[in-house]
């Protein structure tokens, strides 16, 4: 039975009658950043551009130094790429809002 390989699978070795996968290359986590109020949030949204990276969604509750609207309130929150903050955003609506997407 001959069996047609799909585009993707051309990145794969064959030798003798085993497939090896090319190695890739490493990668290591460079820094987190946790942060929310006591009521739930998530971030449901990332996004990066030369200077930074956003991170979107909604919280619960009150983000520190910021006020809330409604019930969950939408947020962006921007960092550098060392992973400091530089700003954060919360707004909304008297009802539920969430940010579900970002473009930077």
């Amino acid at each position: 039975m001959i069996m047609k390989l799909p585009i993707s699978m051309k990145r794969l070795l064959l030798f003798a009658g085993v497939l090896l996968p090319l190695a890739a290359p490493a990668q290591t986590i460079e820094w987190s950043h946790q942060f929310g109020a006591f009521e739930s949030d998530e971030a449901l949204a990332v996004a990066t551009d030369s200077i930074g990276i956003y991170a979107a969604g909604f919280t619960g509750g009150i983000l520190p130094d910021l006020d809330k609207v409604g019930r969950n309130d939408a947020f962006i929150r921007k960092f550098s790429a060392a992973g400091n903050v530089l700003w954060t955003r919360q707004f909304g609506t008297e009802y539920d809002d969430e940010a579900r997407a970002i473009l930077a």
